[in-house]
This record gives structure tokens, C-alpha cells and sequence, in this order.
């Protein structure tokens, strides 16, 4: 019963997790998580020029990196969340 229930809140955990794993997320979450979830951008598909500009405007906001962090993230996004075909 114990395996069980500790199976089920892994689960649940994964599923709630809208970011797709790989170099960089952990960067993102740190940076990012202070003033939003990530459901804000999970939404979102750019190219690299637009993901660097949306972080350089949350860069302007008030978000801490450094600029290893910050291309680490616009790599990331750019990766995870792609520019959708129109």
C-alpha cells in the first residue's frame, strides 16, 4: 500500500511539471520561478531572437543571472518551446 501511494504522488508530481527536462530547466526555475510559473511560458514558441528578447525584458524587470544563466535559459526555451508554424 505504501509503494502504491508513493507511486501515485510521483506521478502526480510528473504531471503537474509542464517543462520538458533538459540542460538548462533547473537554470529557468531558479531564475524564473521568483515572479512566475512556468505555465506563463509553456505557451509560448519563439525563435532564439524572441525568447532572448522576452529574457532581456525580464533581465530589465528585475531577474538575476548571470549571463552563463542567461544564455543557458534562451538555449533552453528555445529548444523546449520552439516557434510554432503559422
Amino acid at each position: 500500500m505504501k509503494f502504491l501511494l508513493l507511486a501515485l504522488v510521483a506521478l502526480t508530481a510528473h504531471a503537474a511539471d509542464p517543462l520538458p527536462a533538459g540542460p538548462g530547466k533547473a537554470v529557468l526555475l531558479k531564475v524564473c520561478s521568483d515572479c512566475h510559473g512556468p505555465e506563463v511560458i509553456t505557451g509560448m514558441g519563439h525563435d532564439r531572437d524572441g525568447w532572448k528578447e522576452i529574457v532581456d525584458e525580464m533581465v530589465d524587470k528585475g531577474a538575476v543571472a548571470t549571463p552563463a544563466q542567461l544564455k543557458e535559459i534562451i538555449d533552453y526555451l528555445q529548444k523546449a518551446f520552439p516557434k510554432k508554424p503559422r
